[in-house]
């Protein structure tokens, strides 16, 4: 069994012809320690080391890739998707009784992205009662 070995990150400025893509994810491979090789805006791209995060081979109910660091939901639980102890896991922000294997999740409908620690930390916040 294979699987991509994708990274994304967010991009800093270094080049006037880059400007418009400060602050946006680039997907890719991990091209060195601070650039990720994107084929869709084809090019390699300078990004900030500390929000690089590992895809993890699955997919949402949409289709959605998920990565490191994502924030995800089934019902009124969410979750963070982190890396521990050689796998992938779900830290459950608001349930401490939901198990925390993320393939167990992507089979069930309804398991989805809502957004990113990067991006939406205030999601983490929200705790549906």
């Amino acid at each position: 069994m294979s699987r991509e070995i994708l990274f994304r990150g967010k991009h800093i400025h270094a080049m006037d012809s880059n400007d418009h893509l400060n602050g946006t994810w680039v997907h890719g491979y991990l091209s060195d320690k601070n650039y990720i090789n994107d084929k869709s805006l084809d090019g390699e791209f300078l990004i900030d080391e500390d929000t690089i995060c590992q895809y993890t081979g699955l997919t949402d109910k949409n289709g959605k890739k998920i990565y490191e660091n994502d924030i995800v939901q089934i019902g009124c639980y969410k979750g963070i998707v982190e890396y521990e102890y050689g796998s992938f896991v779900i830290k459950w922000s608001n349930a401490k009784f939901l198990r925390n294997d993320i393939g167990y999740w992507t089979r069930l409908n309804g398991f989805y992205i809502v957004g990113n620690v990067y991006d939406n930390p205030e999601l983490l916040e929200e705790c549906n009662e």
